[in-house]
Formats: structure tokens, C-alpha cells, sequence
């Protein structure tokens, strides 16, 4: 009996996802993945230890008025993502369609609680609430999008549900809270380097998990392909000062390095397509991961 019970909690066996090396086909963390989301822990202990003991009366202040502004954040969410109803029988047919996918997927990835699709106008996201998990796409999504790339998108989103990522980023904000008003090089600067880093970490696990989820990564690849023509666009900005390509490489490399790091949550779709298509290739193409120090390993 108790065997029945345990293979009845266990979650849908996963079929083999065609096209995917066997060590990426899978919906939990990769090793590299979790000793990066350790790494990103232990440094906000650190920083939380360091900043109690140098300036405790800061400490507290900061981890107060996160609190505060966190906890408005979550009433203010409360009505922003509210239920909306439209009038659209296409966005509705298409809002059906992905309800019965979420419970399909939801079934399959093991989680007990399906999340609710609801229509923001303007955002597509991922949301904690204070009881149940909201998945919110914009009506320009669910108007121009297919059917086929909404369920990509929609398996993108459930892998951050299933990965627990937004337990994640709340923990690590509250680590950090003390450290905003410690100091600004010290405190600030790492810290918020810190949350941005984990959270571009974060939505290239989604994308790993959410293509061997719903077993598409040519769609969930697709979505990114256009980003390479608009990034070599605006690449030739250098042409137009009359400088050497490579004096312009020079010149934007701090300010691109700043922006990447401290102003970016979410990766650059370059970099995202790029990772998509490797998903497609065979197992072999991973041999060449082992000629990387563990160090670029690490960083990549």
C-alpha cells in the first residue's frame, strides 16, 4: 500500500526529450547551476554578518524599511494583477488553450498547485503572492503570439515556479536589506551586482528547463532568433564618428560592463538564443566544456 501511495506522489515519468544532451535533460538544477545559487547565498551571509557587526542601528534600518516597501509591493501586486476578463474571442480561445496546457505541464513537472493565467496589459511575469503563484501574460502577447509560442513562454515561466526563484530573490534581497545603507562601494554596489547576477543566472535555467519541459526548444529558441540582426544594427555606431572599430570596442566596454552587471535582470537575447540552440545539439558538442578552466566555467 505504502509503495502505491509513494509512486502515486511521485511526478509523470519524463519521456527522453529528443535533440537534448542527456546531461541538460532534466528539470532540476544543474551542479554548476547550484553552486552558483551557493555562491550568491554565501555572499549575502557574508555581507549581512559584515554589515551588522560595522553598523548594527544601519542594519536595522535597512532591513526595516525592506520589509515595509516589500510588503506594500505585495498589496500594490495584489491589484495590479488582478483578474481581468476581455472581450476578445481570440485571446480567450488562446487563454483556454493555455490553462489546459498549465495543468498538463503542471501535472507533468509534479507541482500540486497550478499556478493562475491571468492578462496584464502591459507585462508578462512570474509572481509569488502571499498564498498562490500568478503567471500574467500582456494581451499583446496573447494577440500576436501562437499558440505554439505561448506554450513556450508558458513552460519558461512554470520551470521559475517549479525552481522556486522568486522564494530565492526574496531571501536573498532580505540577506542583503542590511547592507544599502552600510555603505555604497562596500554594500550597495556588490549587493545589487550580486542580486543582478542570480537573477540572469535564473532565466537561463528557466530556459533550459522550460525547453525540456514542454520538449520545443526550436519554438522557445525561435522566440530569441531575431535579436542577432538587431545586435549587429547597433554595433555600427562606431561608423558614424569616423573612430577605428576597435578604439569603439574600447570605449564602450566599461559603460557595457556597468550596464550588464548592475542594471541588467535579464540576460541578452543574443546570449539566450545562443543557449537554446545548444540545447538542440547532440551530446557531443558538450565534450568541449571539459577543455574550460573552472573558473570560465563557473562564469559562463
Amino acid at each position: 500500500m505504502t509503495s502505491q501511495l509513494q509512486k502515486m506522489r511521485q511526478p509523470a515519468a519524463m519521456k527522453k526529450t529528443p535533440g537534448i544532451a542527456p546531461e541538460l535533460d532534466t528539470l532540476e538544477p544543474l551542479p554548476r547551476e547550484k553552486r552558483r545559487t551557493l555562491a550568491c547565498f554565501a555572499l549575502a551571509g557574508l555581507e549581512c554578518c559584515a554589515s551588522f557587526y560595522l553598523s548594527p542601528l544601519r542594519s536595522v534600518t535597512g532591513l526595516t524599511m525592506t520589509m515595509a516597501i516589500f510588503g506594500g509591493r505585495m498589496l500594490l501586486n495584489q491589484f495590479i494583477y488582478r483578474t481581468r476578463e476581455t472581450s476578445d474571442p481570440d485571446i480567450q480561445e488562446k487563454l483556454t488553450y493555455l490553462r489546459k496546457e498549465n495543468e498538463k505541464l503542471c501535472a507533468r513537472m509534479g507541482l500540486r498547485r497550478p499556478p493562475d493565467i491571468r492578462i496584464h496589459p502591459k507585462r508578462t511575469a512570474t509572481l509569488r503572492m502571499f498564498h498562490k503563484d500568478i503567471i500574467a501574460f500582456s494581451s499583446d502577447y496573447l494577440q500576436y503570439k501562437t499558440k505554439k509560442e505561448l506554450r513556450a513562454i508558458l513552460g519558461h515561466e512554470l520551470a521559475h515556479v517549479k525552481l522556486r526563484h522568486s522564494p530565492q530573490n526574496i531571501a536573498l534581497l532580505f540577506l542583503f536589506s542590511p547592507t544599502f545603507y552600510t555603505s555604497f562601494l562596500l554594500g550597495f554596489l556588490p549587493a545589487f551586482g550580486t542580486l543582478m547576477y542570480h537573477s540572469r543566472q535564473n532565466e537561463f535555467q528557466a530556459d533550459r528547463v522550460g525547453a525540456v519541459l514542454t520538449r520545443d526548444p526550436e519554438t522557445a529558441a525561435a522566440d530569441f532568433s531575431g535579436a542577432k540582426s538587431r545586435t549587429k544594427r547597433y554595433g555600427k555606431t562606431w561608423k558614424r564618428y569616423s573612430i577605428s572599430k576597435k578604439t569603439w570596442a574600447y570605449l564602450r566596454l566599461p559603460v557595457r560592463f556597468l550596464r550588464y552587471t548592475l542594471f541588467q535582470r535579464h540576460p541578452d537575447h543574443e546570449q539566450r538564443y545562443e543557449r537554446l540552440r545548444k540545447i538542440k545539439a547532440p551530446p557531443q558538442r558538450y565534450a568541449s566544456d571539459s577543455t574550460k578552466s573552472r573558473f570560465l566555467r563557473l562564469l559562463v
